[in-house]
């Protein structure tokens, strides 16, 4: 099996399956960071652009786009049109009719025209919950707000836990990365990160956050072991269009790349798995790929997948020699090589982007990297294989971690609930 190019140069924004057709929008180097729909009627071994040259999103062509598909014919994004700055929009696709809507939503000025999208989430009532950074603000704040069909909502600081802490300084700390989801009650959960050039007791900390659908921020923490430098748990990740944070059941798993001091002082891939989905205790899971070699470093944060209620996670990482890249899968605690550039795979360049997979009509996977940033990177589809196939077992550990709720005790563990065990 090998690796098919829908575009030179891209990032795939979402990857779905649609009747008997297989979807690709990719943010296209070679339209100026443009969105293009591309369609394979032929599971994925040739692909069509569809209308056009779709919409541009940005002058600037590293600027995101994010995305969200409704289950049903209809895929929202959420972009910002202009280099650094400009007007923030929604559009839409018809997959039904392979059409783009009007750009709709706009916000111009202000906030609004100062946006980075970060995410969008579609409530149960229809409406459109979005995530970006205020590039007005010296610390880049994370925030929320609601797009009800009429007007927007007025925009939530979901980074005011964090700036509520000691020691904190807007003009030296920023926030760099968030990852979010959308639970079934419509409340937002968030993962982001604070980080500091200057403040060494602010370089590289993470913090989780609840945000009611009504605007309230509820069960703030911080996830321990990051305010000592040379000891930090987590090493730093960066935002992506695939899932890092996903809700499945009762529990919530966030991807993380962990430090590792032992040995070598190599980092592995992990997560963390909170439960109950509300104010959840958290569980650090152990080295998810502990059958690596030495040169097989991870690439990017973990992302997940959701095949009829089985959970995957998936991450890249070298490939055994040091050259190249392989896409690793952990399913139910096992562990399978899904790619490898060096035997007919995708070439991942930068690698800092975990894969979108889909589980029918067959498995597959949609891989690419930032429009000019980093190396010319193509957007590629490969498929991975049947709806089952075998994987080889390894072994992991697991690393129970609180995430304290108050940051004056950072080591302090008080009693745990029980944690239901993942994966």
């Amino acid at each position: 099996m090998a690796a098919v190019v829908v575009v030179p140069s891209g990032l795939p924004l979402q990857f779905l399956a649609f009747g008997n057709s297989l979807w690709m929008f990719v943010q296209n180097d070679g339209v100026g960071g443009g969105v293009q729909a591309y369609l394979s009627l032929d599971s994925g071994n040739t692909w069509t652009q569809i209308d056009g040259t779709g919409f541009l999103s940005a002058g600037w062509q590293g600027s995101p786009v994010v995305s969200v598909y409704d289950g049903a014919d209809t895929v929202t994004f959420y972009y910002q049109q202009g280099s650094f700055s400009g007007n923030t929009f929604l559009q839409q696709f018809n997959l039904a009719t392979q059409t783009w809507g009007l750009p709709f939503a706009e916000q111009s000025g202000g906030v609004g025209g100062n946006a980075h999208p970060y995410g969008i989430y579609l409530a149960s009532n229809g409406n459109f919950v979005v995530i970006f950074q205020d590039s007005t603000s010296s610390a880049l704040l994370m925030k929320t707000q609601t797009w009800s069909g009429a007007s927007w909502s007025a925009a939530v600081d979901m980074c005011a836990g964090a700036e509520a802490l000691p020691g904190f300084d807007a003009t030296k700390v920023i926030f760099p990365f968030i990852s979010g989801a959308l639970d079934s009650s419509n409340v937002l959960h968030v993962v982001y990160r604070a980080n500091s050039t200057t403040l060494n007791t602010w370089k590289n900390r993470y913090f989780y956050q609840e945000i009611t659908a009504l605007g309230v921020l509820q069960n703030f923490s911080e996830f321990p072991g990051q305010t000592v430098l040379a000891t930090q748990d987590l090493a730093g990740i960066s935002p992506e269009p695939t899932p890092n944070l996903f809700i499945l059941g009762s529990s919530i798993y966030w991807g993380i790349i962990r430090n590792n001091y032992g040995p070598g002082n190599a980092t592995f891939p992990s997560a963390y798995v909170g439960t109950p989905v509300i104010n959840p205790a958290w569980t650090e899971l152990g080295n998810l790929d502990p059958a690596a070699g030495a040169l097989q470093l991870p690439l990017s944060a973990p992302v997940w997948g959701n095949n009829a209620g089985q959970l995957w996670e998936l991450f890249n990482r070298t490939s055994p020699s040091g050259v190249g890249e392989q896409t690793q899968a952990i399913i139910a605690g096992q562990s399978t090589t899904l790619t490898d550039s060096n035997t007919g795979g995708p070439i991942l360049g930068v690698g800092s982007f975990g894969p979108w997979i889909i589980f029918s009509p067959l498995i597959a996977l949609a891989t690419g990297s930032p429009p000019s940033e980093g190396p010319s990177t193509a957007a590629s589809f490969y498929p991975v294989g049947p709806s089952s196939f075998s994987v080889v077992i390894t072994l992991r550990g697991v690393n129970r971690r609180r995430c304290d709720p108050a940051p004056l005790e950072l080591t302090e563990v008080k009693q745990a609930p029980h944690v239901k065990r993942a994966m």
